[in-house]
């Protein structure tokens, strides 16, 4: 079996899986079902909001290594050695994601196994369509998405609007090959260039923004500056020491409130916390994918059943036993399911509360259209 199917969790019909350890035999399939939860079980209840990041997100790596696992390496991280799964989320809610698995080697027939996509897009383009659709469907129309600058262009912008009617906003590099703009010999804080264009009757934004350094944004949903002019807002000035009001456009405004979906999303499943201490490295990543069940799972539970949640019947560390019997009846696996209830037993469920009455947004209901349900979470995960 090639080692890039650990990368992917696919849901399949686990009593036709050859589990006698044949040719296409896979030692991990148990752990394939926890992902279902995810990919499956989760889908089925959310209707993703018009709203979406899309960014890089990964675990920490302290192992030599992993069986079809590349670590990557970044200077600018700190954890420069990780996992890392490219991921769109919507309100800290993972919607879909997969797994960073390097350049193939030299032996590899590209060509062979590349689709038709990425033969015409590109890996990192054909990435981003895949997962728009995974996240949202083929028939999806109107979304409003957020990228960082690894994955800006203005040739990904065009195709999400030609395709899927989706408009974005995304900070770029400097040789990401678009007009550069002149500036002084300095700027200050609040001042801003920009330069429109349109193309097939759709317009396109390119702005320079002064803030503590120069930042450059690429939109297809927002038009010259006359036209949304933004607002003025109190931020802090390192040099003065003091707060100051300087002018933000309208589209660093949006930027800054649906990009952070990712961070958002791993910032609060941080707050499950489960170690596992293992010599098979890549199983760091499967429990990754167990954590983001726990916390996807815990979300919808708040938005089903809110009256229980206030009343003190139901709990955080309920949840986690429901998807630990969850997975038990699915797999059969009693020995690694209980070995993982005891870990999760020891989760910190003050921690969570702590964060919610903190004012971290962990929950948001159908009525300012983050989230709808449509199916029953018993008939659906558990």
């Amino acid at each position: 079996m090639h080692g890039n199917r650990l990368c992917v969790f696919c849901p399949y019909d686990i009593d036709n899986f050859d589990n006698n350890k044949g040719e296409n035999y896979d030692p991990y399939f148990k752990y394939r079902t926890i992902g279902d939860v995810v990919y499956s079980g989760i889908h089925a209840l959310i209707v993703p909001p018009k709203v979406g990041s899309y960014d890089e997100g990964g675990k920490p790596w302290t192992g030599k290594g992993g069986e079809g696992l590349t670590v990557h390496y970044n200077p600018k991280k700190p954890n420069k050695r990780m996992s890392m799964c490219f991921m769109f989320a919507a309100y800290g809610i993972p919607l879909a994601w997969e797994f960073y698995t390097g350049r193939r080697s030299n032996t590899y027939n590209e060509e062979k196994h590349n689709t038709k996509e990425e033969v015409a897009y590109g890996k990192t383009i054909s990435r981003v369509l895949r997962l728009f659709r995974q996240a949202y469907g083929k028939k999806s129309k109107g979304n409003e998405l957020f990228f960082d600058n690894l994955f800006t262009s203005i040739f990904l912008f065009h195709l999400l609007r030609t395709l899927y009617d989706a408009v974005a906003v995304g900070t770029h590099r400097k040789n990401n090959n678009l007009p550069e703009l002149t500036w002084g010999p300095s700027y200050q804080r609040g001042e801003y260039r920009w330069a429109t264009s349109k193309h097939e009757d759709k317009s396109y934004l390119y702005m320079e923004y002064g803030d503590n350094k120069v930042v450059r944004f690429l939109s297809t949903k927002h038009g010259s500056p006359h036209e949304n002019p933004g607002r003025e807002k109190e931020r802090w000035d390192s040099d003065s020491r003091k707060f100051q009001s300087i002018f933000l456009p309208q589209v660093k405004l949006d930027y800054d409130a649906g990009m952070g979906g990712v961070d958002l999303a791993d910032c609060l499943e941080s707050l499950v916390r489960i170690k596992y201490r293992t010599r098979r490295p890549h199983l760091i990543n499967y429990f990754w994918h167990f954590e983001t069940s726990v916390y996807a799972s815990h979300r919808i539970n708040i938005l089903l059943y809110p009256e229980e949640y206030n009343a003190g019947k139901r709990t955080f560390h309920d949840d986690v036993l429901s998807l630990c019997e969850w997975a038990l009846s699915k797999t059969g696996s009693i020995r690694q399911v209980e070995k993982k209830a005891s870990l999760v037993g020891a989760c910190s469920v003050e921690k969570f509360s702590a964060a919610q009455s903190a004012g971290v947004s962990t929950t948001r209901t159908a009525d300012n259209g983050a989230v709808g349900l449509e199916h029953s979470l018993q008939d659906e995960m558990l």
